[in-house]
């Protein structure tokens, strides 16, 4: 499991929730008065610099303002058992330091380049979650998050008296240009910080009034916002859905928020596959396996299922188009690692698709010249070429489930003779990169889930002993225990434990107890 579930209990102190190794306190979760949830808020917080230096083997000086100024460089020593100390020389400009032999895109550069990071700043986390775990308002919340810098989080908060809010947890460097942050020329200052944007005019909500908070990664800001927060969102397909369902109805009990977090249902294939069908609608078709693709797609509900033939045929099908159209001009190399964000190519690929005589679908090894339609139903034919490869029989046999699982591996399973004893799974699973119960995968590979929820909690502030939980694959990272893998099914189906809290209901519910006392 990626978590820890805890529950934590001293003086002036009682919350239960998730927590990660190294932080001794709840990252997600509640306490008596308020609870709190956490999604990565895609911050740009990071800039790179191309530098001019004496030596590219061994900088000890690079230019700045038109002045040299100093590498520093640290050694750090290795230790490895068996065989001798390896010595590693790391290099620092005032930014940060040069990262060519860490960072994949920099790796082949043929200059130095440097990297300024929020990360590197002083910062206070464990005082910052400390804080929140104590907190009782939303004063106190906002005033917690004050000392929070890095991962930059979005945060969202309830507390017992009925109120809501958002707040952007982390540091947003200023910066003088505003847009996409490419490699910048790092000898002059022009790209350098300008401090940090004021906590007071980072995003935040309090009580809106749609009567609800959601975030799923997409963009939290609109463009009148002064600062640069990111040009690498995920895509709104998750947040319009939650949107979506939220605007039914007024209010929802536990149930129905806890089904709301197993939702497989795609606006973006709502939104693509329109585009799909029209594609055929100035052609004949005669290929029986394209006819039936097409009628699948007519009656597709848009529910991702892993039971589902149609998201099959859709998934290849976008995987088909996002290759045909990108990887003739990027090459193998870079098209690799244009995948690296996997819902990158799929914003990109729904932007182009409202052009449909856009140069990206042209090929330029053809005479003649391809637009959008055209590659849509070579897309559609080369899928079910993938798909009679991968799957063989009979096109209604292809259910998403059978291309789409996921497997919970352990550090050891990557060693072949040891993955049947600590990896856990495949398991055939629904959804993709665009449906609330996210599974995402690299496009440019297989579909084996790489992204997906790593534990679940819903939370009823009007009880303190109810709190659904899931974390998969179980408690315990020792292989041979109970509960190495006992919350699988659970987590499969969309089911979940409860999580009580107050000491009476948990020593009465509990199966063992561990206690470990100092010694003497």
């Amino acid at each position: 499991a990626r978590w820890y579930e805890l529950q934590i209990s001293a003086p002036g102190l009682d919350v239960a929730g998730m927590s990660i190794p190294g932080v001794p306190f709840v990252i997600a979760g509640r306490n008596e008065r308020v609870a709190w949830g956490v999604t990565n808020a895609m911050m740009d917080d990071e800039d790179f610099y191309v530098e001019q230096v004496d030596s590219l083997l061994h900088p000890t000086r690079y230019r700045f303002n038109n002045m040299w100024r100093s590498v520093i460089e640290t050694v750090d020593t290795i230790v490895v058992k068996g065989s001798l100390p390896v010595a590693l020389s790391i290099y620092h400009t005032h930014r940060g330091p040069i990262v060519n032999k860490m960072e994949p895109g920099a790796q082949n550069a043929s200059s130095l380049i440097s990297m300024q990071w929020t990360g590197n700043e002083i910062s206070n986390e464990t005082g910052a979650f400390y804080r929140l775990n104590k907190s009782a308002n939303w004063q106190e919340f906002q005033d917690a998050l004050k000392l929070f810098t890095v991962p930059a989080q979005n945060f969202v908060y309830a507390d017992v008296d009925g109120n809501i809010g958002y707040r952007t947890g982390g540091k947003l460097p200023i910066r003088k240009t505003k847009g996409p942050t490419l490699p910048f020329p790092g000898w002059t200052d022009e790209h350098d910080w300008n401090g940090f944007v004021p906590f007071d005019q980072m995003p935040h909500a309090y009580n809106p009034p749609e009567g609800y908070i959601a975030t799923a990664n997409n963009k939290i800001v609109d463009d009148s916002y002064p600062y640069t927060i990111s040009s690498h969102w995920e895509s709104p397909w998750r947040a319009i859905r939650i949107d979506e369902v939220l605007k039914e109805q007024e209010k929802f009990t536990v149930q129905e928020n806890l089904h709301l977090q197993s939702d497989l249902y795609s606006t973006h294939a709502r939104e693509v596959v329109p585009v799909i069908l029209h594609a055929f609608d100035s052609v004949t078709v005669t290929d029986d396996d394209i006819k039936t693709t097409l009628e699948y797609f007519r009656n597709w509900s848009y529910e991702m299922r892993k039971e589902d033939v149609s998201t099959t045929l859709f998934q290849a099908t976008i995987t088909k188009l996002i290759y045909n159209s990108f990887h003739d001009k990027m090459g193998d190399r870079l098209y690799g690692l244009y995948d690296t964000l996997s819902s990158t190519p799929l914003s990109a690929i729904s932007h182009l698709l409202a052009n449909p005589n856009s140069d990206w679908f042209d090929d330029p090894l053809t005479p003649d010249r391809e637009t959008r339609d055209i590659v849509l139903r070579k897309s559609v034919k080369d899928a079910l070429v993938m798909l009679k490869s991968e799957l063989g029989g009979d096109l209604r046999e292809w259910q998403w489930g059978r291309l789409h699982t996921v497997t919970f591996a352990h550090v050891f399973g990557a060693n072949k003779l040891l993955a049947g004893f600590f990896n856990i799974g495949p398991f055939p699973i629904g959804g993709s990169h665009t449906t609330i119960n996210v599974g995402q995968y690299f496009i440019a590979h297989s579909f084996i889930s790489s992204v997906g929820p790593s534990m679940r909690q819903v939370f009823n502030l009007a009880d303190l002993n109810d709190t659904h939980s899931v974390l998969p694959p179980g408690q315990s990272g020792q292989v041979f225990t109970g509960h190495y893998k006992d919350q699988v099914t659970l987590w499969l189906n969309g089911a979940y434990k409860m999580r009580p809290m107050q000491r009476t209901v948990v020593e009465s519910t509990c199966h063992e107890v561990l206690t470990l006392k100092p010694a003497r």
